[in-house]
């Protein structure tokens, strides 16, 4: 009996080692891409805050921000609270089930701000820390923002057009028609 749960005391040893290496992975990635998005890096390491961070990469909706925080605590306080009541358990389900599918919606398009493909996006539900890691340390993943409008870019980014946001020194004058005779140059 007692080999057994010697047995039980090394499997729980070696399932809190990975479970606290994949929170530490998923952090390190988290500050990484939080810093690509524009945001403080330190903020992944604040619970709940990172939640609220997550989701304003994501979706740029400050109310869906909330409402992930407000469900992701209410889970947990929820989720340890023991009770015979039906009516509590019943609601405590429901709040679990809102819960994971806004977690599922954010997880989505935290990814997708980051110009993944849907895959990738839907890995991102089920493999998080791996697949945030390839993203945080890949130089070919840039923060493109919510449906691909970026809410932030460095100082030192070119857009498209040779100039960057805050000094755009292309010259427009070729696409404009001086002879007035209706056709382009």
């Amino acid at each position: 009996m007692e080999e057994m749960f010697a047995g039980l005391a090394v499997v729980a040893g070696l399932l809190l080692v990975v479970v606290l290496a994949l929170a530490v992975l998923t952090i390190i990635a988290n500050w990484k891409l939080f810093e690509k998005a524009g945001e403080p890096g330190w903020s992944a390491i604040i619970p709940f805050y990172n939640s609220y961070q997550m989701a304003k990469i994501g979706t740029g909706n400050e109310t869906i921000c909330w409402v992930y925080v407000s469900l992701s605590i209410l889970n947990t306080v929820l989720g340890n609270i023991e009770s015979d009541n039906g009516a509590f358990n019943a609601i405590a389900l429901l709040v679990s089930l809102a819960s994971l599918v806004i977690s599922c919606y954010v997880y989505y398009k935290y990814t997708e701000s980051f110009g993944q493909s849907t895959g990738m996006c839907i890995l991102a539900i089920f493999f998080a820390p791996i697949i945030y890691m390839i993203m945080a340390f890949s130089s070919s993943t840039e923060y493109v923002g919510p449906n691909g409008v970026p809410r932030f870019k460095s100082f030192n980014s070119n857009n498209s057009y040779g100039g960057n946001e805050y000094n755009n020194s292309y010259d427009y004058s070729s696409y404009h028609n001086n002879n007035n005779d209706g056709f382009l140059k």
